[in-house]
């Protein structure tokens, strides 16, 4: 079963991308829910990668993801904006998406990434704690190459605990 992902429009051209992802189909996340699930301690337990933890960041394994190897940087304290991070918290956000870079560079024999955030309700944000999606990207996912965008029809191959385990197991 495939499911539309995401339609981008550029320069009136229409971009669709379709993911087969049994994860993803599962997530039922609102912007609008009051509850947030990266305060929630059973979810910080699942999805944080301890040995990637920072002072101020956690890098968990995204328990939906959009394509293979799709991790998210997760500030520790709940904030909705970029405005609202101290400059140790940029200092530190830098150090860890360099580190994650060169883990999944590793795990995924990539060095090209798709690394975003999204604010607000309107950007397709589902969480309001602010985070980054980091998303490594190999030759067998299509792009667009005129927009730049991802393109194509996906399958997520990988399981967020298979995912879990290969980066602890670089760590060592």
């Amino acid at each position: 079963m495939f499911s539309v992902y995401q339609i981008m429009i550029s320069l009136n051209i229409i971009v669709v991308m379709k993911v087969h992802n049994p994860y993803r189909s599962k997530y039922n996340h609102s912007y609008h829910n009051k509850k947030c699930p990266f305060c929630n301690n059973e979810v910080v337990k699942k999805q944080n990668i301890e040995s990637l933890e920072g002072e101020n960041w956690m890098v968990f394994v995204n328990q939906y993801p959009i394509l293979d190897g799709n991790v998210m940087l997760v500030l520790k304290r709940h904030v909705e904006d970029t405005s609202e991070l101290n400059k140790n918290e940029w200092v530190e956000l830098q150090e860890k998406i360099e580190q994650t870079k060169t883990i999944l560079s590793k795990i995924f024999d990539t060095k090209s990434f798709n690394i975003g955030f999204n604010i607000g309700p309107d950007s397709g944000s589902s969480v309001k704690h602010l985070h980054w999606q980091i998303i490594p990207r190999v030759n067998h996912q299509p792009i667009n190459g005129f927009a730049g965008f991802i393109a194509g029809i996906q399958n997520v191959r990988m399981s967020p605990e298979e995912l879990k385990e290969k980066i602890e197991g670089s760590l060592q």
